[in-house]
């Protein structure tokens, strides 16, 4: 992967085809405001990090600071499974993620996992019983993170955080952004459908068309979904 090309890079290449006052005094804010549009539209590679496990405790159904850290980055999960280590090779049970878990008496192996925001912390459902805990039982999984804030003091040297070989998609993307930034019509708008669908218009529909194009490209990369599990089945056993 080739990561040579800087936000001020692609500012450069619009510079002429943009209104000025966006690009001179909003450079921060279109950049943050591109990152975000095709940060968002997909689980890119580039954006989903390895979860740092956490181990599971007995009768503990919130797991936050100061013993289970929560990523900086981090924005969401997107996988999760308990892993039993006694095993061999340890089993892992695939979890539900959930927006919002109700604290409960409940116990069990943990079916379920979501984030909750007030007390920035991880919880599970059911709660663990008194016969789970560490050093048998523990949370793996992967989270979607934060893009990188862009402020006037680090966007001219940040390199653009996917591959050069789509330089031309954040061309299109900041050209979009810089129109949005002043308010300028050519933006473009998204528009809802009366069956569902979102029809973009203006800048919009081209940096639109140049995202797709991209996760079309990125899944053709990556190669073809597994059918067959890449490992051997496990079945719980006794807790």
């Amino acid at each position: 992967m080739a990561l040579t090309f800087t936000y001020a890079d692609a500012l450069n290449f619009i510079r002429n085809q943009v209104p000025a006052a966006a690009e001179e005094q909003k450079a921060p804010i279109i950049c943050n405001i591109g990152t975000n549009l095709i940060w968002n539209a997909f689980d890119w590679r580039e954006t989903i990090e390895v979860l740092p496990p956490f181990w599971l405790s007995p009768e503990v159904q919130d797991y936050g600071a100061p013993l289970v850290i929560v990523p900086a980055d981090f924005l969401g999960l997107r996988e999760a499974q308990v892993t039993d280590l006694s095993s061999i090779p340890p089993a892992k049970y695939p979890i539900r993620i959930l927006k919002f878990l109700e604290p409960t008496h409940m116990k069990d192996l943990p079916r379920s996992i979501s984030y909750e925001p007030s007390v920035n912390s991880f919880r599970v459902f059911p709660r663990v019983p008194d016969s789970i805990g560490a050093a048998r039982w523990k949370i793996d999984g992967v989270y979607k993170k934060r893009p990188m804030l862009l402020t006037s003091t680090n966007y001219t040297a940040t390199i653009l955080p996917f591959d050069d070989l789509y330089f031309q998609v954040w061309i299109e993307v900041l050209r979009w952004a810089s129109f949005s930034a002043v308010g300028d019509q050519r933006a473009g708008q998204a528009v809802q459908r009366g069956n569902g669908s979102v029809q973009y218009t203006g800048q919009l529909a081209n940096a639109m068309a140049f995202i797709q194009a991209m996760a079309a490209n990125e899944g053709f990369n990556l190669g073809d979904t597994t059918v067959a599990p890449s490992e051997g089945l496990s079945v719980r056993g006794n807790l």
